[in-house]
């Protein structure tokens, strides 16, 4: 079992996109703008979290990102292309992921209010959902409220039952430290507690987070300036262990516009096989 922390659809607002003259220009969800830019209309600001919706997050490019730059809507819906096993390849600074790659499926990434789920009273601090990355078919809660971090109080399945999962981690995860810069490093541990598919669950997750380059990455969408975060997890069940790495390609505004993920217990810096690649297209 590998999942991703990484809140995949922290994107709103600012501008990779051509200029634009009327809502046809922009990609679904945006629309066109007085300042002639696509901008996010349908969806509301995370509360005590999010940028004000009448003030869209405008990119400063100054090579960090702030927690005013990390603009998380709820609800939203955005479409990232999802590959199967598939080359990548990680050295540089300009990372290409624009072209087709095997096993390339398209697959619209939610963002919705914890209230009102199954799983809210296990989570009474838990501000959205977005689904995990890996198998199955999890949400990860999470927690946008502080200044400084987003993190991961958990994961649920999106239907209750006898094969229901609700997981928590104690401590919640920091999956973005903020402000993001090159060089940060953050890492710890947390011990998963609670049901899986139906049965007791007990292990441990373990992780060290770095923002190991910036540059530039190509999406279908667009192309963005962006800082990459390296994520290594390693998940303890009894006495096995597997890891897996992960780098995030965050932009200013846009969050988290491209993934790839290594095949299970790869540890190999910029691997050179990816075992899932995602990427933002319109």
């Amino acid at each position: 079992m590998r999942w991703l922390w990484i809140p995949i659809v922290a994107a709103g607002c600012g501008s990779a996109t051509p200029p634009c003259e009327v809502n046809g220009d922009c990609p679904a969800g945006l629309a066109c703008a007085a300042d002639h830019e696509c901008h996010a209309t349908d969806a509301a600001p995370l509360p005590d979290g999010g940028a004000d919706a009448a003030a869209p997050c405008q990119p400063d490019h100054d090579g960090a990102i702030a927690r005013d730059e990390v603009v998380i809507l709820v609800p939203a819906s955005i479409t990232f292309r999802v590959s199967g096993e598939t080359p990548v390849a990680l050295t540089g600074t300009h990372w290409d992921f624009s072209g087709a790659l095997a096993g390339d499926r398209d697959v619209a990434i939610e963002t919705a209010p914890v209230a009102g789920e199954w799983f809210a009273a296990e989570f009474p601090a838990g501000q959205f959902t977005t689904p995990l990355a890996g198998p199955g078919d999890l949400l990860g809660v999470y927690d946008a409220s502080a200044p400084a971090a987003v993190a991961v109080l958990g994961a649920a399945s999106r239907m209750p039952g006898v094969q229901r999962t609700e997981l928590v981690y104690d401590p919640p995860v920091d999956a973005f430290e903020l402000p993001l810069h090159p060089g940060q490093h953050w890492e710890g541990q947390s011990t998963v507690s609670g049901t899986a598919q139906g049965v007791p669950a007990l292990f441990t997750d373990s992780y060290t987070s770095d923002v190991d380059a910036s540059g530039e990455v190509v999406t279908p969408y667009g192309t963005f300036p962006v800082l990459r975060l390296r994520l290594q997890l390693s998940h303890t069940v009894g006495l096995v262990t597997t890891t897996t790495l992960t780098y995030a390609f965050v932009a200013e505004c846009f969050g988290t516009v491209a993934t790839v993920t290594g095949r299970t217990n790869d540890t190999m810096p910029e691997f050179t096989t990816a075992a899932e690649v995602r990427r933002l297209v319109p």
